[in-house]
């Protein structure tokens, strides 16, 4: 889970979940609406964390 360190290139793992025998994409990638959340993350990006470790750097700024 996670990145996987590939000779100094950092590469995501592949998908997990069901994949469409026909188009050989995950079943739901033709979904409009995730479509644009995609794009949308693509553009600004996202940050993963826990609540525990937002809270903590949180404390430190102010």
């Amino acid at each position: 889970m996670g990145v996987v360190d590939n000779g100094g290139t950092l590469v995501a793992q592949q998908p997990k979940g069901l994949i469409d025998p026909n188009t050989g994409k995950p079943i739901g990638s033709d979904d409009a609406f995730f479509g644009e959340i995609d794009n949308e993350l693509a553009d600004k990006g996202f940050l993963v964390t826990s609540s525990a470790h937002l809270i903590t750097w949180a404390r430190t700024g102010s």
